[in-house]
């Protein structure tokens, strides 16, 4: 059961690097602000937790889309929901935009997953 979890988990990190670039908005040819969708930042959050702990089942919250420049910072909040000794536990999960492609598409950087080497 853990290896079809981690292979669901796997799959949805590969498919988030499609949404990284399909969920973008923003004007094209090099613009120096970008937008990023307030779910698909939450998603690509949820699984690069559930990379970083081997757990699944993560809540994430983000107040808005993530629009910026580079070096642009949001905070959204990150719970345990797994049943059992964590469950609840709250972290608070600082984003960085640390760069905008040509079309718009937002690249970030995630600090305060636990267990994460960020």
């Amino acid at each position: 059961m853990k290896s079809v979890r981690k292979m669901a988990v796997v799959a949805a990190a590969g498919l988030m690097a499609v949404a990284l670039t399909g969920g973008c908005s923003g004007s094209g040819g090099g613009s120096s602000t970008g937008t990023m969708k307030k779910d698909d930042v939450e998603l690509m959050i949820r699984t690069d937790a559930a990379i970083a702990t081997n757990i699944a089942a993560w809540a994430v919250t983000c107040p808005s889309d993530f629009t910026g420049k580079v070096g642009t910072t949001m905070t959204c909040t990150m719970v345990n929901t797994q049943s059992g000794g964590g469950t609840g536990r709250s972290f608070p999960i600082t984003i960085t935009i640390t760069k905008i492609d040509s079309k718009g598409g937002v690249h970030f950087s995630e600090k305060g997953i636990p267990g994460a080497s960020n």
